[in-house]
């Protein structure tokens, strides 16, 4: 009797998730490429950290179908990765650039609609904006200077000045 109900158990078991299961019986492969932009390829700045902190050493790609929630994942020190196994349908994918440190310095992301076989996009990485800080401390003897004055200025990117508050002295 107790083989009998396992068989039962078992078999009910097989049958419930072989018709829960949804069908995908095709699949998916995604070569996706990296371009960096115009920014991140050579950005001129007068502040900025080491130049190793700014340096792509490798690329983190990931891929999310969007009704299943299904996603893939894959690091390279190419600028090229390949996704195998994933089934038709649209997709996004993102990238990353990451520097020495393991910290994501640069992002792009695409949707796409992967059809059966073979498929290729490519991204454009920008880089990650973020904030910072800086100081400086000037020191010199009072009796030197009778009206100390200091000048800021501050260009964005793009080369256009920045407003800035005074500084205290």
């Amino acid at each position: 009797m107790k083989k009998v109900l396992s068989f039962m158990t078992a078999l009910a078991l097989l049958i419930t998730l072989f018709i829960s299961c949804e069908d995908h019986t095709s699949t998916s492969s995604l070569r996706i490429q990296i371009e960096q932009s115009s920014i991140t390829r050579g950005s001129s700045r007068t502040l900025s950290p080491a130049e190793d902190e700014l340096k792509v050493t490798s690329y983190r790609f990931s891929a999310e179908e969007s009704t299943s929630r299904t996603t893939s994942e894959k690091s390279t020190y190419t600028s090229v990765c390949t996704l195998d196994g994933l089934y038709p349908g649209k997709w996004i994918v993102k990238a990353y650039g990451v520097n020495q440190a393991g910290k994501d310095i640069s992002y792009g992301s695409t949707e796409t609609e992967l059809k059966e076989g073979a498929n290729n996009v490519v991204i454009v990485l920008n880089e990650l904006v973020g904030t910072g800080s800086f100081s400086l401390t000037l020191k010199w003897p009072k009796e030197q200077i009778k009206e100390p004055k200091i000048t800021l200025e501050l260009k964005d990117n793009e080369g256009e000045d920045v407003e800035i508050s005074s500084p205290s002295i």
